[in-house]
Order: C-alpha cells, then structure tokens, then sequence
C-alpha cells in the first residue's frame, strides 16, 4: 500500500513538474513577444538638449577656435578643434564615442574648462567621423 501511495505521488509530483514546466515556458514566450520597438519620445526635455547643444557649439565656435589637421599613424587626415587658454601648459582632450563629432559632445563642457579652469581644450574628431578623413573606425 505504502508502494502504490509513493509512485502516485511522484507521479502526481512529475506531472506537476511538466506542467509548471510549460506554463513558464508559455509565459516567458509572451513576454517575449510581446516587447515593441519603442521610437524616443518627443518632449520638451529632447527639445531642450538639441537647443543647448546648438547654443554650445554655436559659442565653441565664437571663440575662434585653431582647426587642426593631423595624419594618423595609418596615413589618414584627423581634423580637430584646438582653443588655448593663455598661459596654459595644462591639456584637455575630448574624444567622442562612436558615430559622433567632438563639438557635439562636448562644447557643453568649454566653459568650464578653457574659461572657469584655465586648460587648453582639444576636440579632435576621429577617423570616419566628422571632418574627419577615412570609412573605417
């Protein structure tokens, strides 16, 4: 008797296992496909940022700033923006990340350190970016 109860029970117990089994996995495919490419939104705070960004450069580049021509070490032209400050022996260099130029990632930091600070400020924009020559990163 005590035989018959336990094969009931872990037959009861593997079939519970099964079907929990397949609702997670029903589940997880819902969810799953359920996620939708989401477009950013359009708000004040986008409009905002892209306002400032053209304010920044737009005051990045009333400073006349040296442009710079470089060769990198495989021969190709690297453009950047060079502003000193007077009598600085002391460096800022700015390089962006992927897919973006110097100025438009950082003449919202100019201020602060050419101006507050007191650094030379260089914003070179790399190979494939920008004014930059080449297409390959």
């Amino acid at each position: 008797m005590v035989e018959i109860t336990l094969a009931i029970l872990a037959g009861v117990v593997g079939l519970a296992l099964i079907i929990y089994t397949i609702a997670c996995f029903y589940c997880l495919k819902l969810a799953v496909g359920k996620k939708k490419k989401r477009k950013p939104p359009e708000n004040e705070w986008q409009e905002y940022k892209a306002e400032q960004r053209v304010k920044n450069t737009e005051y990045l580049m009333s400073k006349n700033p040296e442009d710079l021509t470089l060769k990198s070490c495989k021969g190709q032209t690297m453009k950047a923006w060079f502003v000193p400050a007077a009598g600085s022996k002391r460096f800022v260099i700015c390089v962006h990340g992927y897919g973006s130029t110097g100025p438009n990632e950082f003449s919202h930091m100019f201020r602060f350190y050419n101006e507050d600070m007191g650094y030379n400020y260089l914003i070179p924009d790399l190979t494939a970016h920008g004014r930059s020559g080449g297409y390959f990163i």
